[in-house]
């Protein structure tokens, strides 16, 4: 399996991870043409009367030049920007950038048989760039802004799908 490929498996794992801790179902998206890896769906937990759900484009990335003191500037293929700035989607999308720790894929993850623990080393952001304004014509690449605040993490995905459940935006 090359880097890209572990990279793809260990987002996939950690926002896996994230959605099981929060006590939401994962779907995966069978054929990516929309630029959506899988959709979180939620059930009545948290009190959620309408079921929320959210679609979402996974990244990840280790390399330090992305990394700036405003959060991970990380520039999207046009086609992955161009849909998910779509606003007239049923269900809410949003993008998750999974920064591992090196490119040393054995470190991305701790065991330890003592204390019967695995720690991820890494950490998730999230970004909403539903409505976002249009990339320029003849511009291939657009580099989004992950903001260090938004963290994705089990408290994260509750709040995100309490606010689609109220109707709310993410942005």
């Amino acid at each position: 399996m090359d880097i890209k490929q572990k990279q793809e498996q260990y987002s996939n794992a950690y926002v896996r991870a994230v959605a099981a801790g929060a006590g939401y179902s994962v779907q995966d998206v069978t054929v990516d043409d929309d630029s959506i890896d899988l959709n979180i769906k939620a059930g009545k937990s948290y009190g959620h009367s309408r079921r929320p759900q959210v679609d979402v484009q996974m990244k990840c990335t280790y390399h330090q030049p992305y990394f700036r003191n405003d959060g991970i500037h990380l520039p999207l293929k046009r086609k992955n920007y161009e849909d998910l700035t779509v606003v007239d989607t049923c269900v809410p999308r949003i993008l998750i950038v999974v920064s591992a720790s090196c490119e040393d894929s054995i470190k991305w993850l701790d065991f330890n048989s003592t204390d019967m623990n695995t720690t991820i080393n890494g950490l998730g952001y999230w970004l909403c760039i539903q409505g976002a304004e249009k990339i320029e014509d003849g511009q291939e690449n657009k580099t989004v802004i992950l903001p260090k605040e938004n963290e994705f993490n089990i408290a994260s995905l509750v709040e995100i799908m309490r606010k689609i459940n109220r109707k709310e935006s993410l942005r």
